[in-house]
């Protein structure tokens, strides 16, 4: 285990497709700043994109705005992000992987969550509070 400090960054979204893009800008500034390599930038945004556009489209039943929260914590080795919102339910872990069949005998969804679980060396999911709280982490470079 590393004995290198710790970086830890907030970011703070509302719950419409243009805060994607917000939370993203936000989060490459934080990725540069840290001089993490290109190679896990991609993945890391890639990830990020993915489950914020799920919690976006898929959590929330009704018309409100809501908050979002993601925590970013980077040390030499290791990048977490930690998603966190007050929507229904939903442990992405429950999720099959997708079947190797042919495109047009797939069903829509899933993929992404697949996509995020195979470039992530972490990905967790927790409900606490009535809050989702989905967990990925990678090793940086």
């Amino acid at each position: 285990m590393s004995n290198d400090p710790v970086k830890s960054y907030e970011i703070v979204i509302k719950n419409s497709p243009e805060e994607v893009s917000k939370a993203i800008y936000q989060f490459l500034s934080f990725c540069n700043e840290e001089k993490i390599s290109l190679a896990s930038i991609y993945k890391l945004r890639l990830a990020m994109e993915e489950i914020l556009v799920n919690i976006i489209n898929y959590s929330f039943q009704d018309k409100n705005q809501h908050e979002l929260l993601i925590r970013i914590n980077s040390s030499a080795d290791n990048l977490t992000m930690e998603f966190i919102d007050d929507g229904i339910a939903f442990d992405p872990l429950t999720v099959p992987d997708p079947q190797d069949i042919p495109l047009e005998q797939r069903k829509p969804g899933g993929v992404g969550i697949y996509l995020v679980k195979t470039m992530m060396d972490v990905f967790k999911y927790k409900r606490i509070d009535g809050n989702n709280i989905l967990t990925v982490s990678k090793k940086i470079t």
